[in-house]
């Protein structure tokens, strides 16, 4: 069972992306399968698509394995933080809808290719820092966020606080803006954030949505295995 960009469009073999809603049954059902020259056998699990109330587009892939491995009863909320964050309204086990956000290469960008790089070229890390840039980002339902990323440049500067910070308070700015976003996506749910993703985003995550007054608990480290083999039980392939 092979699934992520491993079904991308500069992957090995892209699949159609499978609309929401869809969980286990679904994406075993979609499974694409492939016969090496050797012999070897391999289904491939594809992503979803999604479309938001305007019409405009989101898709997914990797991460509709990660949440069919949590098996979640009831309606929640995950984070799957990332290069391109997922915010996943999940319901008895499948994604129902979903939103993305491009938090990580927003902040590569903008630490290594704006004028912010010159203060964030020294990097100390400040919990302190992160928790500050949080409240900033999500301030004002997260709106603003151009003028606010060049105040980091402003600050530091003026010696509002030290240049060696901004990096930290850059990353708490652009999650707190993606949090702030996020609460309009799924206002009814309740009960914690889920967050899935390595253990150091997580705790970033974790830490971003305490700040906030939000409660959050985290997913098991072994969600995409235990979906590949939800998955393949579902297709009868074991």
């Amino acid at each position: 069972i092979a699934s992520g960009m491993v079904t991308s469009r500069t992957g090995w073999r892209e699949t159609a992306y499978l609309p929401c809603p869809a969980g286990a049954d679904e994406l075993a059902a979609a499974l694409t399968p492939l016969t090496t020259a050797k012999g070897r056998r391999i289904a491939f699990v594809t992503g979803l698509s999604f479309r938001h109330v305007d019409g405009a587009p989101d898709v997914m892939r990797g991460e509709e394995t990660q949440i069919a491995g949590l098996a979640i009863a009831g309606t929640r909320l995950a984070v799957m933080p990332g290069t391109h964050s997922k915010w996943v309204r999940i319901e008895d086990g499948r994604i129902t809808a979903f939103r993305s956000a491009m938090t990580g290469d927003a902040f590569a960008a903008l630490k290594d290719h704006t004028v912010l790089k010159l203060t964030t070229a020294d990097w100390v890390p400040s919990p302190r820092a992160f928790a500050a840039g949080v409240g900033i980002g999500a301030a004002d339902a997260g709106a603003g966020l151009l003028g606010k990323l060049f105040r980091q440049r402003a600050g530091s500067l003026m010696g509002d606080f030290p240049a060696n910070e901004t990096a930290d308070r850059l990353s708490g700015l652009l999650i707190g803006a993606e949090i702030a976003e996020a609460r309009s996506f799924a206002p009814d749910v309740g009960g914690p954030v889920i967050i899935v993703g390595g253990e150091a985003l997580a705790a970033r995550y974790a830490a971003a949505l305490e700040t906030l007054g939000i409660r959050s608990e985290t997913a098991p480290a072994d969600a995409a295995f235990a979906g590949q083999f939800r998955i393949a039980k579902a297709a009868g392939l074991v």
